[in-house]
């Protein structure tokens, strides 16, 4: 199956989440360049990473759900099962 066109990008400006009480020790960089793809809008992740976290740091890579389809990083929410538990840990999160 060929696409004639790439999808519209989501709203995906270059401004990340802004850290709430829930991320208090957590050290938030938003809007992350890690890759460009031919014709595509930049791909773009949120990193959170725990103040109290050693170098080098684990990262856990979250990846919303969506099935492709649609979804954001944006709405990936600190609150998740796993997130909460990785920060905790030391770990940073990467929500792609």
């Amino acid at each position: 199956m060929s696409v004639s066109q790439p999808f519209p990008p989501p709203y995906d400006d270059a401004a990340g989440p802004e850290p709430g009480p829930d991320l208090a020790g957590v050290r938030v960089r938003g809007g992350v360049e890690y890759a460009r793809v031919p014709g595509f809008r930049p791909l773009r992740l949120d990193l959170y990473v725990p103040d109290a976290a050693r170098r080098p740091t684990p990262v856990v890579v979250y990846v919303h759900g969506g099935a492709f389809l649609g979804g954001s990083r944006r709405l990936t929410h600190p609150g998740t099962v796993i997130v909460p538990g990785a920060l905790a840990a030391g770990w940073a999160v990467a929500a792609v």
